[in-house]
């Protein structure tokens, strides 16, 4: 062991001047080991942490037509943000590779070593220091704080805003550095702005990130360097109002309200103290961490709010001629100030994905500071040797580190059990692993997170609508609604409970009460997809086929690129007779869903009572593909062609 240490470092002076001589080596070896440690996440799955909500149920995903592609830029809020072209990624992977979660992972893997690479080409233009870039970018494409956006299949957003962001910083770092074809170059960072922007709203400080580089660069035509960044400060102020809409939209600034500006001030230095701190010891990796409750973390706060301000202070004002730290530190603080909850978004104090691109201003630091202890010690081989044999153990622990929490976000199983481990008394991780125990039907375990959650936080609305909707699975339907009516009683506009609360009635036959409430639904929210849905179901409970086609009608002409509207419908058609028109009907539900076994196994039946037999059977045989749950006795109806009368469908 002691022979293979020494031949290391013997070898350590060739090693830098390879990296300072042979960039592009130095760029493969740390896409290399950036590939190796994140490769893990290659083989995880689909997440309930947004995932659902923005891939997996979303409409948007499911086609690449001009008219849903313009549709979903035209979608201003998807779970308060305005992403299109993820949504637009999300389609191509769901085009080529349906639901497989593989491809959807590849995509964001690459991505981050694209974005890896970005960082080494700009930090090599900007420092004219191999080394300097070969570190930063090391450290950026395996920081453990990296790993979320990576191995998360929602965090494309991160990924994809910063590939362009990235790019528009090097066409910016190119722009300041020629006098060939810079109206070319100053335009395609302007358009890479823009697509930043349709990536992710948080990418609007792009400009200050531009001045930067003009003050690192040494440009002092201060009146050019304003004019100049004009129409990328316009952009910014489109989608920052934009975004500030989009998260409005969906209440997740509600937590504004609820804490005093006081505390916002005491909470933003506390989130910029975790950042400060997970930069060099990343000791908490996972995908949620809570403000605290009541008075616990209050002390931590408020030294936190003192001391984070006055220590940056300090380093500004100490190193204040070193453009290097100055450039480093300033960058990491423009791209807190959209993320570091001053403004308190969601329930959440700090998250992970939020480091991505901040971070870059502190590894920027970190290599140089690394470069010039290196220069200062490299003529006294034991220092050297000791400094190298530091510096690699500490690269390796963060990507054994990287590549430990790439099992994190295995599934949503794994994430939330870490989220309990870490923050045991933060009832969001009981509330979601409970929920994940019903969906695997698990159901005691399902119980016991629930119970925790109540008895962690009785009032909060969304603990009694999980609680109601696990006791519809196990059938308790009374207690169903007493979940559901007391979520009700703490807030009587919340519209899930009530919706659930229909829904419960519906199950118990009180239909004219499950109209009732669906119609008073209807009222509050007009549009609302399965408040039609569920209102034409009880109307066919109560074979009023009429007004059940009324209601499957309505939530087609409100959302007409939803299949679930044309798959009522089409059953309530069939079930009336009216097989041209189901036949209609399922065409379109195949063509908004062409994935769903249901809908091919419906066409077959179709096709069956129509006696068109070989097109049934080809139906029937891509139901079963698909995975449809197929009746035996249907099955033996359409293999047997001397059959020609369909009764009942099963």
């Amino acid at each position: 062991m002691k022979f293979f240490i020494v031949l290391i470092f013997e070898r350590s002076t060739l090693m830098i001047e390879l990296l300072k001589s042979r960039p592009l080596s130095a760029l493969a070896i740390v896409l290399f080991f950036t590939g190796f440690v994140l490769f893990p996440s290659l083989t995880n799955g689909w997440l309930d942490w947004d995932d659902k909500t923005h891939i997996l149920d979303n409409n948007l995903v499911r086609s690449l037509s001009w008219e849903r592609i313009k549709l979903i830029f035209q979608t201003t809020e998807l779970n308060g943000s305005y992403i299109p072209l993820p949504i637009i990624t999300w389609a191509i992977n769901y085009k080529f590779g349906g639901w497989n979660p593989l491809g959807f992972h590849a995509v964001n893997l690459v991505l981050h070593l694209c974005n890896t690479a970005l960082v080494f080409l700009f930090v090599k233009r900007l420092s004219n220091q191999n080394i300097v870039a070969f570190l930063t970018a090391l450290l950026f494409g395996v920081h453990p704080m990296h790993v979320e956006p990576v191995v998360w299949i929602t965090g494309r957003k991160d990924v994809l805003y910063s590939f362009f962001l990235l790019g528009s910083m090097n066409m910016w770092g190119a722009y300041n550095s020629t006098q060939k074809h810079r109206i070319y170059l100053y335009l395609f960072a302007l358009f890479l702005f823009m697509l930043s922007l349709f990536s992710k709203g948080v990418a609007v400080v792009l400009p200050l990130f531009l001045l930067l580089t003009d003050y690192y660069q040494g440009r002092t035509d201060y009146m050019k360097l304003a004019v100049e960044k004009l129409p990328f400060f316009a952009l910014s102020l489109v989608f920052g109002f934009i975004a500030i809409s989009s998260q409005q939209q969906t209440a997740a600034l509600g937590n504004v309200t609820e804490i005093p500006f006081h505390l916002s001030i005491v909470t933003s230095s506390y989130s910029l103290t975790f950042y400060l701190i997970q930069v060099l010891v990343p000791f908490q990796i996972g995908g949620f961490h809570p403000y605290p409750s009541g008075t616990e973390g209050i002390p931590s706060y408020m030294i936190a709010s003192v001391l984070t301000p006055i220590l940056l202070l300090i380093v500004i004002l100490v190193f204040r001629k070193n453009r290097n730290i100055i450039f480093g530190v300033v960058f990491m603080l423009i791209g807190f100030t959209p993320v570091i909850q001053f403004l308190p978004v969601g329930d959440g104090i700090v998250a992970d994905r939020y480091a991505y691109i901040p971070y870059l201003g502190a590894f920027f630091v970190f290599s140089w500071v690394t470069k010039s202890v290196y220069d200062q010690i490299k003529d006294r081989p034991t220092v050297k040797y000791v400094f190298g044999f530091v510096l690699v153990g500490y690269f390796v622990w963060l990507g054994s580190t990287a590549m430990a929490a790439t099992q994190i976000w295995k599934n949503s199983l794994s994430l939330w059990t870490n989220v309990i481990n870490q923050h045991p008394h933060a009832e969001k991780g009981h509330i979601n692993r409970g929920r994940y125990y019903v969906e695997h039907n698990k159901l005691e375990q399902a119980k016991s997170d629930f119970d925790k959650a109540l008895e962690i936080a009785p009032n909060l609305t969304v603990i009694h609508q999980e609680r109601g909707l696990y006791f519809q699975r196990i059938k308790d339907y009374r207690l169903a609604a007493d979940a559901f009516k007391r979520a009700l009683e703490i807030d009587s506009m919340y519209f899930p409970a009530r919706l659930n609360l229909g829904i419960n009635y519906m199950r118990i036959q009180q239909l004219d009460t499950a109209i009732q409430v669906f119609t008073h639904l209807e009222k509050l929210d007009p549009r609302n997809l399965l408040v039609h849905l569920n209102k034409g179901v009880v109307f066919e409970q109560m074979d009023n086929f009429p007004n059940a086609l009324v209601e499957y009608s309505k939530a087609i002409a409100k959302h007409p690129l939803d299949y679930k509207g044309y798959q009522y419908r089409t059953v309530l058609h069939f079930r009336m007779g009216n097989y041209q028109k189901a036949q209609e009907d399922v065409e379109l539900w195949i063509r908004l869903n062409s994935s769903d076994g249901k809908a091919f196994l419906w066409r077959s039946r179709i096709e069956f009572v129509l006696k068109n037999y070989p097109q049934a059977r080809v139906n029937l045989a891509k139901a079963e593909k698909l995975g449809a749950v197929i009746t035996s006795e249907y099955r033996k109806l359409v293999s047997d062609s001397s059959q020609v009368h369909l009764g009942k469908p099963k």
